[in-house]
Protein backbone atom coordinates (compact mmCIF):
# COMPACT_ATOMS: atom_id res chain seq x y z
CA UNK A 1 0.00 0.00 0.00
CA UNK A 2 3.10 2.34 1.03
CA UNK A 3 4.56 2.05 -2.25
CA UNK A 4 1.55 2.69 -4.30
CA UNK A 5 0.52 5.66 -2.77
CA UNK A 6 4.59 7.30 -2.47
CA UNK A 7 4.80 5.96 -6.42
CA UNK A 8 1.58 5.28 -8.04
CA UNK A 9 2.94 1.84 -8.91
CA UNK A 10 1.98 -1.53 -7.41
CA UNK A 11 4.57 -4.01 -5.02
CA UNK A 12 6.23 -6.43 -7.34
CA UNK A 13 7.59 -9.86 -6.02
CA UNK A 14 9.08 -12.23 -8.85
CA UNK A 15 8.48 -15.62 -8.13
CA UNK A 16 10.30 -18.51 -10.27
CA UNK A 17 11.28 -21.99 -9.82
CA UNK A 18 14.53 -23.57 -11.58
CA UNK A 19 16.65 -26.63 -11.57
CA UNK A 20 20.09 -26.69 -10.63
CA UNK A 21 21.52 -25.91 -14.04
CA UNK A 22 18.61 -22.88 -14.32
CA UNK A 23 16.31 -24.44 -16.09
CA UNK A 24 12.38 -23.56 -15.74
CA UNK A 25 10.96 -26.42 -18.54
CA UNK A 26 12.43 -29.02 -20.46
CA UNK A 27 13.61 -28.12 -24.26
CA UNK A 28 10.15 -29.46 -25.13
CA UNK A 29 8.50 -26.83 -22.87
CA UNK A 30 7.34 -29.52 -20.16
CA UNK A 31 7.80 -27.59 -16.90
CA UNK A 32 5.32 -30.15 -14.50
CA UNK A 33 6.53 -30.09 -11.95
CA UNK A 34 10.02 -28.49 -11.61
CA UNK A 35 9.43 -28.01 -7.77
CA UNK A 36 8.06 -30.20 -5.16
CA UNK A 37 4.55 -30.06 -3.35
CA UNK A 38 5.65 -27.96 -0.45
CA UNK A 39 7.46 -25.06 -2.73
CA UNK A 40 3.84 -25.31 -4.83
CA UNK A 41 1.87 -25.26 -1.43
CA UNK A 42 3.60 -22.16 -0.43
CA UNK A 43 3.24 -20.21 -4.28
CA UNK A 44 -0.84 -20.45 -3.40
CA UNK A 45 0.11 -18.70 -0.34
CA UNK A 46 1.56 -15.93 -2.32
CA UNK A 47 -1.07 -15.93 -4.60
CA UNK A 48 -3.96 -15.84 -1.63
CA UNK A 49 -1.89 -12.31 0.06
CA UNK A 50 -1.34 -11.02 -3.99
CA UNK A 51 -4.20 -8.44 -5.09
CA UNK A 52 -2.98 -9.66 -8.61
CA UNK A 53 -1.08 -12.65 -10.45
CA UNK A 54 0.88 -11.49 -13.59
CA UNK A 55 2.19 -13.64 -16.81
CA UNK A 56 2.60 -13.32 -20.27
CA UNK A 57 1.24 -14.59 -22.70
CA UNK A 58 3.30 -17.44 -24.03
CA UNK A 59 2.67 -18.67 -20.31
CA UNK A 60 -0.97 -18.91 -21.23
CA UNK A 61 -0.18 -20.27 -24.42
CA UNK A 62 2.15 -22.97 -23.44
CA UNK A 63 0.63 -24.07 -19.87
CA UNK A 64 -3.08 -22.74 -20.18
CA UNK A 65 -2.62 -22.37 -16.20
CA UNK A 66 -5.70 -20.79 -14.35
CA UNK A 67 -3.94 -18.77 -11.75
CA UNK A 68 -6.42 -19.32 -8.91
CA UNK A 69 -5.72 -19.90 -5.52
CA UNK A 70 -5.75 -23.59 -3.74
CA UNK A 71 -8.88 -24.20 -1.78
CA UNK A 72 -7.91 -23.89 2.12
CA UNK A 73 -4.79 -20.95 0.94
CA UNK A 74 -5.46 -18.20 3.95
CA UNK A 75 -4.70 -14.28 2.84
CA UNK A 76 -2.80 -11.79 4.83
CA UNK A 77 -5.30 -11.40 7.72
CA UNK A 78 -5.67 -15.36 7.97
CA UNK A 79 -9.22 -14.75 6.28
CA UNK A 80 -10.28 -17.81 3.47
CA UNK A 81 -8.52 -15.97 0.40
CA UNK A 82 -10.16 -14.62 -2.62
CA UNK A 83 -8.70 -15.49 -5.91
CA UNK A 84 -6.16 -12.52 -7.13
CA UNK A 85 -6.81 -10.70 -10.22
CA UNK A 86 -5.47 -12.24 -13.35
CA UNK A 87 -3.53 -10.15 -15.58
CA UNK A 88 -2.43 -10.91 -18.78
CA UNK A 89 0.54 -8.88 -20.88
CA UNK A 90 -1.03 -9.50 -24.38
CA UNK A 91 0.60 -7.44 -26.71
CA UNK A 92 -0.60 -9.00 -29.85
CA UNK A 93 -4.00 -9.97 -28.54
CA UNK A 94 -3.10 -13.37 -28.76
CA UNK A 95 -4.64 -14.82 -25.90
CA UNK A 96 -7.44 -17.65 -26.31
CA UNK A 97 -10.87 -17.47 -25.80
CA UNK A 98 -11.17 -20.53 -24.31
CA UNK A 99 -7.95 -20.42 -22.31
CA UNK A 100 -8.25 -20.84 -18.47
CA UNK A 101 -7.56 -17.57 -17.26
CA UNK A 102 -11.04 -16.18 -19.00
CA UNK A 103 -13.09 -18.84 -17.95
CA UNK A 104 -14.67 -16.08 -15.01
CA UNK A 105 -13.40 -18.11 -11.89
CA UNK A 106 -11.76 -14.70 -11.39
CA UNK A 107 -11.42 -11.58 -12.77
CA UNK A 108 -9.00 -11.11 -15.51
CA UNK A 109 -7.46 -7.82 -16.99
CA UNK A 110 -5.56 -8.26 -19.99
CA UNK A 111 -3.11 -5.53 -21.38
CA UNK A 112 -2.95 -5.05 -25.17
CA UNK A 113 -0.93 -2.96 -27.72
CA UNK A 114 -3.33 -0.09 -29.55
CA UNK A 115 -3.21 -1.87 -32.17
CA UNK A 116 -3.90 -5.10 -31.13
CA UNK A 117 -7.05 -3.53 -29.39
CA UNK A 118 -8.23 -2.45 -32.14
CA UNK A 119 -8.36 -5.33 -34.33
CA UNK A 120 -9.26 -8.29 -31.36
CA UNK A 121 -11.14 -6.54 -28.75
CA UNK A 122 -14.31 -7.53 -29.41
CA UNK A 123 -14.02 -11.31 -28.85
CA UNK A 124 -12.22 -10.62 -25.88
CA UNK A 125 -15.35 -8.02 -24.56
CA UNK A 126 -17.47 -10.42 -25.24
CA UNK A 127 -16.50 -13.30 -22.72
CA UNK A 128 -16.49 -10.89 -20.01
CA UNK A 129 -12.31 -9.77 -19.81
CA UNK A 130 -11.41 -6.49 -19.03
CA UNK A 131 -9.04 -4.58 -21.58
CA UNK A 132 -6.23 -2.21 -20.97
CA UNK A 133 -5.09 -0.75 -24.03
CA UNK A 134 -1.67 0.84 -23.70
CA UNK A 135 1.14 2.51 -26.07
CA UNK A 136 3.05 -0.16 -28.07
CA UNK A 137 6.69 -0.32 -27.96
CA UNK A 138 9.37 -2.05 -29.41
CA UNK A 139 8.91 -5.66 -28.66
CA UNK A 140 5.72 -5.61 -26.43
CA UNK A 141 4.07 -2.99 -24.30
CA UNK A 142 4.87 0.15 -22.08
CA UNK A 143 5.25 -1.93 -18.95
CA UNK A 144 5.58 1.17 -16.58
CA UNK A 145 2.66 3.05 -17.79
CA UNK A 146 0.49 -0.43 -17.48
CA UNK A 147 1.61 -0.88 -13.76
CA UNK A 148 0.68 2.93 -13.11
CA UNK A 149 -2.75 1.99 -14.74
CA UNK A 150 -3.13 -1.12 -12.00
CA UNK A 151 -1.97 1.00 -9.55
CA UNK A 152 -4.68 3.56 -10.02
CA UNK A 153 -7.05 0.27 -10.15
CA UNK A 154 -6.23 -0.06 -6.17
CA UNK A 155 -4.18 -3.18 -6.81
CA UNK A 156 -1.40 -2.61 -4.10
CA UNK A 157 0.97 -6.28 -4.29
CA UNK A 158 1.76 -7.95 -7.78
CA UNK A 159 2.98 -11.85 -8.19
CA UNK A 160 4.60 -11.79 -11.25
CA UNK A 161 4.71 -15.33 -12.41
CA UNK A 162 5.33 -15.28 -16.06
CA UNK A 163 8.10 -16.74 -18.01
CA UNK A 164 11.94 -15.56 -18.97
CA UNK A 165 10.94 -12.71 -21.35
CA UNK A 166 8.19 -10.79 -19.35
CA UNK A 167 11.14 -11.46 -16.34
CA UNK A 168 13.66 -9.68 -18.60
CA UNK A 169 11.12 -6.70 -19.23
CA UNK A 170 9.81 -5.98 -15.55
CA UNK A 171 13.62 -6.41 -14.51
CA UNK A 172 14.81 -3.70 -16.98
CA UNK A 173 12.01 -1.19 -16.55
CA UNK A 174 13.28 -1.51 -12.81
CA UNK A 175 9.24 -2.79 -11.93
CA UNK A 176 10.36 -5.78 -9.42
CA UNK A 177 10.42 -5.19 -6.22
CA UNK A 178 11.59 -8.44 -4.38
CA UNK A 179 12.35 -12.08 -5.65
CA UNK A 180 11.78 -15.63 -5.08
CA UNK A 181 13.90 -18.31 -6.66
CA UNK A 182 12.81 -21.98 -6.11
CA UNK A 183 15.86 -23.85 -6.77
CA UNK A 184 15.36 -27.53 -7.12
CA UNK A 185 17.67 -30.50 -6.92
CA UNK A 186 17.48 -31.54 -10.69
CA UNK A 187 18.65 -31.51 -13.84
CA UNK A 188 17.41 -31.21 -17.46
CA UNK A 189 20.28 -29.69 -19.62
CA UNK A 190 19.27 -28.59 -23.20
CA UNK A 191 20.52 -25.67 -25.05
CA UNK A 192 17.10 -24.71 -25.81
CA UNK A 193 15.32 -24.89 -22.70
CA UNK A 194 14.37 -21.95 -21.26
CA UNK A 195 15.85 -19.79 -18.57
CA UNK A 196 14.30 -17.58 -15.81
CA UNK A 197 15.19 -14.63 -17.43
CA UNK A 198 15.20 -14.18 -20.87
CA UNK A 199 15.75 -11.46 -23.16
CA UNK A 200 19.27 -10.11 -24.66
CA UNK A 201 20.82 -10.19 -21.27
CA UNK A 202 23.83 -7.91 -20.47
CA UNK A 203 27.00 -8.05 -22.35
CA UNK A 204 29.67 -7.76 -19.44
CA UNK A 205 29.14 -8.97 -16.16
CA UNK A 206 29.68 -5.96 -14.35
CA UNK A 207 26.32 -5.08 -15.62
CA UNK A 208 24.50 -6.93 -14.02
CA UNK A 209 21.31 -6.52 -11.85
CA UNK A 210 22.56 -6.61 -8.22
CA UNK A 211 20.15 -7.89 -5.68
CA UNK A 212 20.74 -6.95 -1.79
CA UNK A 213 19.29 -9.47 1.45
CA UNK A 214 19.58 -12.81 0.12
CA UNK A 215 18.09 -15.10 2.35
CA UNK A 216 17.87 -18.88 1.86
CA UNK A 217 14.74 -20.97 2.84
CA UNK A 218 14.22 -24.67 2.73
CA UNK A 219 11.07 -26.03 1.25
CA UNK A 220 10.76 -29.93 1.21
CA UNK A 221 14.33 -30.82 -0.89
CA UNK A 222 13.80 -27.46 -2.85
CA UNK A 223 15.87 -24.20 -2.28
CA UNK A 224 14.47 -20.67 -2.26
CA UNK A 225 16.40 -17.87 -2.52
CA UNK A 226 14.74 -14.98 -1.24
CA UNK A 227 16.18 -10.96 -2.12
CA UNK A 228 14.96 -7.59 -2.81
CA UNK A 229 16.24 -5.69 -5.75
CA UNK A 230 19.39 -3.24 -4.91
CA UNK A 231 18.11 -0.40 -6.90
CA UNK A 232 15.03 0.09 -4.90
CA UNK A 233 16.95 0.57 -1.90
CA UNK A 234 18.90 3.70 -3.62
Amino acid sequence: YIKRVTTGLPFVLWKTAMTLDGKIATRTGDSRWVTGEKARRHVHKLRAQSDAIMVGVGTVIADDPQLTVREGARGREGERAKNPIRVVVDSQGRTPVDAKVVNGEAPTIIIMGRKACEEKLDKLWAAGIKILCVQDVEGGVDLRYSMAELGKMGINRILLEGGGELAASMLAEGLVDKGLVFIAPKIVGGRDAKTPVEGEGVELMSQALAVSRPKIRRFGDDLALEFYLLAREE
